[in-house]
């Protein structure tokens, strides 16, 4: 297994172990989009919410129906539908949530940097308990509390020493720090120590309807700072939250006249990159979205109109 993988998964079984410890259906056909995404309907959530994380009483007893509803289907299909069913039944987007199981910072090359939510994690620790065969049953539920991870994978990546949280223009103390220095092996045997672990913070630092900045400091060099767009924060939080949702609505159909007057540089902040260029319009495309989003820019490279208005902006963000 390449060092970089092996760091990663280190780092994955870290935010688990941490956050832990704080107070017979048809097989999909090809090209075919599974029903569960296409509609992605808006329903009521079996499962009660506290915060950020669907509450433990009511988690259990919904994987063990899911994986019940998926009896009959093939190995290799189950993990993926499991997860997509199990999205839905927990009141998410199974859309946004097969897009973007995490937030990940923009980074240099070398360096990861995610901003993990605790159902993003137990989803993931279940996913990989179906592909080894273990019980699902054994598979801990975190803790109420959303993990930063920093996962170096090159020995001249930056040296991340403190990950600051901003709130609305406030820091936001952790609860727990678990960065620390750790060895960094390259595939020709060079070794270095860089810091690597996970720094936790409460669910107030990153909900819906505000401000959320990710500061990593490293121990020379330039800081990186990544501003969470109330898009990104809003999927993580269950569809039908009366917070929640009425806000991710309200931005879905004013998002597109907040992005006149951007820089080209903030909404490929946003986006990423765009599929194709003509002229001075970038245009986005999702395998899922019936028309293609047109960012328009004047000769100063800032946008003067976006259509169409309501695009949903979920099938596009950063993964």
């Amino acid at each position: 297994m390449p060092r970089c993988t092996t760091l990663r998964v280190a780092s994955m079984m870290a935010v688990a172990l941490l956050i832990v410890s704080v107070p017979a259906r048809a097989q999909t056909r090809a090209g075919e989009v599974p029903t569960v995404l296409a509609a992605s309907p808006v329903q009521e959530k079996s499962v009660a919410w506290a915060d950020c994380s669907p509450r433990p009483s009511g988690l259990k007893a919904t994987v063990a129906a899911t994986v019940e509803k998926l009896r009959g289907w093939p190995q290799e299909a189950h993990e993926v539908m499991f997860a997509l069913e199990l999205d839905a039944a927990v009141g998410l987007d199974p859309l946004f949530m097969a897009l973007h199981p995490t937030v990940r910072v923009p980074t240099p090359e070398g360096l990861s940097i995610e901003v993990i939510f605790p159902y993003s994690l137990y989803r993931s620790q279940l996913k990989e308990a179906i592909r080894k065969r273990e019980p699902l049953a054994d598979v801990a539920i975190p803790a109420g509390v959303i993990s930063v991870t920093v996962t170096p994978s090159r020995i001249d990546a930056p040296d991340i020493i403190k990950i600051v949280v901003e709130r609305d223009g406030k820091e936001v103390p952790p609860v727990l720090n678990g960065l620390k220095p750790t060895e960094v092996t390259t595939r020709m045997g060079a070794k270095d120590v860089l810091h690597a672990g996970v720094v936790a913070f409460p669910c107030a630092a990153f909900a819906p309807r505000g401000s959320s900045r990710i500061i990593a400091i490293p121990e020379a060099g330039t800081n990186i700072t990544h501003e969470i767009s109330d898009v990104e924060l809003l999927g993580y939080w269950p569809r039908n939250d009366a917070r929640a949702f009425a806000a991710r609505d309200a931005l879905r159909d004013a998002l597109a006249s907040k992005m006149v007057g951007w820089t080209a540089a903030r909404v490929e902040s946003l986006l990423g990159k765009p599929d194709n260029i003509a002229g001075r319009r970038w245009i986005y495309s999702h395998v899922w979205s019936e028309s293609p989003l047109m960012v328009y820019f004047n000769d100063s490279n800032i946008v003067w109109d976006v259509q169409p208005p309501k695009f949903d902006f979920t099938l596009l963000l950063k993964k």
